[in-house]
């Protein structure tokens, strides 16, 4: 495998990187809030007295609904951009640590490289 062929492996995996992202961002999004207000909640509830009337934090997808009518599309991909650069820098860094060894150690072994 050529050098051009690593660095169109380390660019397909940082398209392929991005793409995932961005259709995930919004679960991530979602899963973030549900936490920060499971946390809000508990430490509330250790401040007050033990009570009955707990009320159920909305389902997942409810909760992605309530976010696209509170704030639009743009809520749920809100620091999207800094995850974006994370994600390629990762997927490139990835993808050229295997294919450097790969191209190396094949010859090594008479191992056909295709």
């Amino acid at each position: 495998m050529s050098e051009s062929n690593a660095i169109a492996n380390g660019l397909a995996g940082a398209g392929g990187g991005i793409i995932a992202q961005i259709i995930t961002y919004p679960l991530q999004t979602v899963n973030t809030r549900q936490q920060t207000e499971r946390t809000l909640k508990r430490n509330k509830q250790s401040l007050l007295p033990q009570s009955s009337n707990s009320t159920k934090a909305p389902g997942t997808l409810l909760q992605i609904f309530q976010v696209i009518g509170s704030e639009g599309w743009g809520g749920l991909y809100s620091g999207l951009k800094p995850s974006l650069l994370g994600t390629a820098a990762s997927q490139v860094i990835k993808f050229q640590f295997l294919t450097i060894p790969h191209n190396s150690l094949c010859p090594l072994f008479s191992i056909h490289q295709s």
